[in-house]
């Protein structure tokens, strides 16, 4: 029995159902397993066919079968696909195996990979200026739908699909109270800041980035603001006071920023404190599959058990054995959390843009201009001078500081002067 908004710490109710292969096992079944067992046979006709009867196995199915229990979401997704639920659910279980787990409501739907299908597109949320293409409106229906079941979220998109415009038209679908909190690198914080004023300039955005950022007083300060951006680095430094506050929704953009879990970085991180989460990124896994449990355990803390649990049931099965089985139950239970689009897949190619060049002249100024001829007439002595590989050589090495030369003086001469007004690239 789950409502909407459960989250995966929510404790849900379930009951224990026993099963012979692929079939479940009625009343009847197990009372001619428990007659066997009392009997001390170990082997019964059941259903056609002969079954070993285990008297301690039996003894854990006949205690559980039909009652009812309780576990959080997160240990029924594990559960569901053979990963350790945790304590909770390791008192009840014993060594019995679970072959599966069934639900119904928005549980089932995770469960059964269908939450992608129940979320509805939304074309236009309000206050959004400009036009979302049909794949992006699926992906801020997505992101609301996550957000509302309290449900981390991963959107993993191709690089130049729009995630910071996806983004955007969530929180203005999806308002919350208090405000949320973008990390991500210093070099995109104002490119957010653009992106923020291009398509949601009804939202209220203060950026905690630089020496004279508001620290002591930072509670007070977000006040009346939709969207708090900040950066990796400061997170890192300012988490006592970024951590004492609970943010509507987290946000981590280039995520892949915490894909190494024992950074300072990626540690505060896990402590920022938000109902919703979501990452961004177009690489979740660039060289390791750790790169993926860290990610995943900021968005849905515990979903792939301690770093330990998930090394040794997927990452070395599959980096080292290439292990089709354990690619599969990761593929299940971090399906229903990720969302990812590439460029070439089907419908998303045809609603892309054609591609667009623009080349933009760049003037030398007169010191480049007069470096650049004295490169060349110097580089046309030694070709007339030498041969072979040395002739080879000098071209090489004059073509390096041609270029040096167009980008700006400063490279060539290496002096350490002042860069503004001498370059007409810079």
């Amino acid at each position: 029995v789950v409502n909407q908004g459960f989250g995966l710490e929510e404790m849900v109710d379930f009951k224990w159902a026993a099963a012979l292969g692929d079939q479940l096992l009625t009343k009847a079944d197990l009372h001619a397993l428990e007659v066997a067992v009392i009997a001390r046979r170990s082997l019964v006709r059941l259903r056609g066919q002969w079954v070993e009867v285990r008297a301690e196995d039996m003894a854990g199915v006949l205690a559980r079968v039909g009652r009812s229990h309780r576990a959080t979401v997160a240990a029924l997704l594990r559960m569901s696909v053979g990963m350790p639920a945790g304590q909770e659910a390791a008192n009840e279980l014993g060594d019995l195996q679970v072959h599966g787990v069934t639900a119904n409501g928005w549980l089932g739907d995770l469960l059964d990979q269908a939450g992608h299908a129940r979320a509805q597109p939304i074309t236009a949320p309000d206050g959004f200026h400009g036009v979302l293409r049909e794949y992006q409106a699926r992906g801020v229906g997505w992101l609301v739908f996550m957000g509302r079941l309290g449900l981390g979220a991963c959107l993993a998109d191709d690089m130049g699909l729009g995630k910071t415009a996806q983004l955007i038209g969530s929180l203005l679908a999806d308002p919350l109270r208090e405000p949320t909190l973008v990390v991500c690198p210093v070099s995109v914080l104002g490119n957010w800041q653009s992106e923020l004023a291009t398509f949601a300039p009804g939202l209220r955005v203060m950026i905690h980035h630089g020496a004279d950022r508001e620290v002591d007083q930072l509670q007070d300060a977000v006040q009346g603001t939709d969207v708090v951006l900040t950066s990796y680095s400061v997170v890192a430094r300012d988490i006592d006071a970024l951590s004492a506050i609970t943010w509507g929704r987290l946000v981590l953009d280039e995520a892949q920023q915490v894909k190494n879990p024992g950074t300072a970085q990626a540690r505060a991180v896990r402590r920022l404190r938000a109902d919703r989460r979501v990452a961004l990124t177009g690489t979740p896994v660039e060289n390791r599959l750790s790169e993926l449990w860290s990610i995943m355990q900021v968005v849905s803390p515990g979903l792939l058990g301690t770093a330990r649990e998930f090394r040794d049931r997927f990452a070395i099965p599959i980096e080292r054995d290439g292990d089709e089985a354990a690619t599969r139950q990761l593929r299940r239970i971090t399906g229903p959390f990720v969302l990812r689009r590439l460029k070439s897949d089907p419908g998303i190619a045809d609603d892309l843009p054609a591609k667009i060049e623009r080349t933009d002249h760049c003037q030398l100024t007169r010191e480049q201009a007069v470096l650049y001829r004295a490169i060349v007439d110097d580089l046309l002595e030694q070709v007339e001078t030498s041969e072979g590989i040395n002739r080879r050589g000098a071209v090489l090495a004059g073509l390096t500081r041609l270029k040096q030369v167009c980008n700006h003086p400063a490279l060539v001469l290496g002096d350490d002067s002042p860069l503004p007004g001498r370059s007409g690239k810079l």
